[in-house]
């Protein structure tokens, strides 16, 4: 097997191989080239073909800063939690035939990345085989997220829950109203985000305006819930819909009202709504902060393992030093 990198020219060849591959919502020609529209990045949609078949698709973004060109698979600050390649019928390879993907796509990638100063991709969950990176000099490093098996159905799951979660669901029903809702919704659950980060003297760099249209051209993909409290809306999550999975991608801030907490009851409201849909997994996205996992490690979910993999040529590392101190001192 040898494989070759091509680049895509229309989105009806992109997503027919998305669709039979071990891909994702945001591997979705339209999700990739909004998020391009409002970030500055280039978007280069690569596919990969095994003589003229195709077997797979490769999306990098590039920015040049400081005349000197990165990489990236997910970009930064498109709240995309994993990218990288994604193969046609994955999952129903043999060992030998996966293996080959991988290590020709490593090859490619060297090639790809030659007139890129850094080169970071973090590889989809069911890809756990970076060792051709490693034997490359790629430094690896895990990423974490949460992922509970809808399965055992919604009295078992209640029921494994953290005690104090459970309580805090039972009183939360006597003082929310759960609602769901569209794109006032989500504008008002990013703006309680924006306040919140805000608080934290923290900023939210997801461009609002990104989400927005993605939201226009994926709105049966997005599941909105807000918790109102006394007419106000207090809180929310934005979920999103994807084949059998479902992702709790954005929003569940903690409340600015003391002693008023919605997001257990949030976050059960999803989980019992995934269920009764008849979906398979939920993600609960981002498992590597330690006051975060406290949180979400509550509802019993099982720890999912992605590789980031990188490279960083001299140069790259002084401009990614410079630009993170810079940064820091201006407040960015």
């Amino acid at each position: 097997m040898k494989l070759r990198a091509e680049i895509a020219d229309e989105k009806k060849i992109w997503n027919e191989i998305v669709e039979e591959a071990n891909a994702t919502i945001f591997h979705r020609w339209e999700w990739l080239k909004t998020f391009e529209t409002f970030s500055g990045y280039t978007f280069e949609p690569y596919i990969l073909y095994n003589k003229k078949t195709p077997a797979g698709v490769m999306p990098i973004f590039t920015i040049n800063k400081f005349k000197l060109k990165f990489s990236f698979s997910p970009p930064p600050h498109s709240a995309i939690p994993f990218l990288g390649f994604a193969f046609s019928k994955y999952s129903s390879l043999k060992q030998n035939k996966k293996e080959g993907l991988i290590q020709e796509s490593c090859k490619l990638i060297n090639k790809l990345s030659e007139t890129s100063t850094s080169f970071s991709m973090i590889l989809h969950p069911e890809i756990p085989d970076v060792r051709p990176f490693l034997w490359e000099g790629y430094e690896v490093k895990p990423t974490y997220h949460y992922v509970i098996d809808l399965s055992p159905g919604e009295k078992t799951l209640l029921n494994n829950f953290k005690g104090s979660a459970r309580k805090s669901i039972k009183k939360g029903m006597s003082m929310f109203e759960i609602k769901e809702g569209g794109l006032k919704e989500l504008k008002t659950i990013l703006e309680l985000m924006r306040k919140r980060y805000i608080d934290q003297k923290r900023k939210v760099k997801v461009p609002f305006e990104y989400i927005y249209e993605v939201y226009n051209k994926f709105e049966d993909n997005f599941q909105i819930l807000t918790a109102e409290f006394e007419g106000e809306t207090i809180g929310g999550v934005i979920n999103i819909l994807d084949g059998s999975k479902v992702y709790s991608w954005l929003g569940n801030t903690k409340s600015n009202i003391s002693g008023v907490y919605p997001n257990d009851l949030l976050m059960w409201e999803s989980i019992k709504r995934a269920c009764s849909d008849g979906y398979k997994l939920f993600y609960e996205i981002g498992a590597n902060t330690p006051h975060l996992i406290t949180y979400k490690s509550r509802f019993n979910p099982e720890l999912v393992i992605c590789f980031s993999v990188s490279k960083e040529k001299f140069l790259g590392k002084v401009a990614r030093k410079t630009y993170t101190s810079v940064s820091k001192y201006v407040g960015l």
